[in-house]
């Protein structure tokens, strides 16, 4: 899936332009990598094995029907 943020693979003269290109594509591969294992979770969680967490374990939440206690602007 490898997804490239930049038009080319050639260092720009702008040391910061890298850093934040290289920090986007990190974060991408990431998200890519979230998205696989959620799938695999998924699909086996349609085969009723549930997947079990360790303390301390990063995952991503849906946070679509979540309450949040704060003010929002009217």
């Amino acid at each position: 899936m490898g997804t490239n943020l930049t038009p080319s693979n050639i260092p720009t003269d702008v040391p910061e332009a890298d850093e934040l290109a290289e920090a986007m594509e990190a974060q991408w591969r990431e998200v890519e990598s979230a998205l696989r294992h959620s799938k695999q979770r998924m699909v086996a969680g349609e085969h009723g094995s549930p997947t079990e967490y360790e303390v301390g374990e990063e995952v991503w939440l849906d946070a679509k029907n979540v309450k949040l206690k704060t003010l929002s602007p009217s």
